[in-house]
């Protein structure tokens, strides 16, 4: 794991070298990959439910309520 943070669906989430975003648990339960192209040098964000971090192309991308989103950055 590249990054760890505090939060999430399991209490844990953690983001590998390549990117992924995983659920973690410390209960025996198998992790959960939640995303993948993700930046793994960016920090993760959660908060009322929502979990946020930055795409490997520079967006913005959102997980609430079992599902994600991805906003694009747009170069001027």
């Amino acid at each position: 794991m590249r990054r760890v943070h505090a939060g999430g669906p399991t209490g844990l989430l953690g983001i590998g070298a390549s990117g992924s975003l995983w659920a973690l648990s410390l209960v025996g339960q198998a992790p959960r990959r939640l995303a993948s192209d993700l930046d793994p040098a960016s920090r993760i964000a959660t908060g009322h439910g929502r979990i946020a971090a930055r795409t490997a192309r520079g967006g913005l991308w959102v997980w609430e309520e079992g599902r994600a989103s991805t906003l694009v950055s747009v170069q001027l």
